[in-house]
């Protein structure tokens, strides 16, 4: 009789523990969802800023910076896997110019997003076809792995992304 009562309070005790760990579990993937969600929406163009005029043969190095964020400040890291850069009818590989992997928004940190930058280089012939242009398009695309941890839940998803906008070339 003792032993019966044993294992049904053992039985109970691990039932509840099932269902602590279980909705702990379930919490886990929803705020990890969310900080990669947030994430991948968040991606936006800062600037595109022209650099010193290269020789040799002549080429004109353009630094874009882009911007990703996650406003509910939860810990993800962020890499770029692949970054290209389309202007007009032109399509650029993009060098990193600063490190294309970091953690953004840890709790103890005051940084509020991830700012890659990348270089591409625009030649003589390509600047001068883009400058006789009223309005150039500019596509930017890529790549993204985004991974989130929260307690044991660690889930992780690769996202290629699209920024579209304008630009002209100011005469000089």
């Amino acid at each position: 009789m003792n032993l019966n009562k044993a294992l049904i309070i053992a039985a109970g005790v691990l039932a509840a523990v099932a269902i602590v760990f279980g909705s702990i579990h379930a919490y886990s993937t929803g705020i990890t969802k969310k900080a990669i969600e947030q994430t991948f929406n968040n991606i936006n163009l800062v600037s595109m800023e022209p650099k010193q005029r290269l020789e040799n043969p002549v080429r004109f190095p353009y630094i874009f910076s882009l911007e990703i964020a996650n406003p509910d400040q939860l810990t993800a890291e962020v890499e770029i896997i692949s970054w290209q850069v389309q202007m007009d009818e032109y399509d650029f590989e993009t060098t990193a110019v600063s490190g294309w992997t970091a953690i953004i928004h840890p709790k103890s940190s005051r940084d509020t997003c991830f700012a890659p930058k990348g270089k591409v280089e625009l030649s003589e012939p390509e600047i001068i076809d883009l400058k006789e242009k009223d309005i150039v398009p500019l596509v930017i695309t890529g790549e993204l792995k985004v991974t989130a941890t929260y307690a044991w839940v660690t889930q992780s998803y690769t996202h290629t992304f699209r920024l579209d906008s304008n630009f002209i070339f100011l005469p000089g």
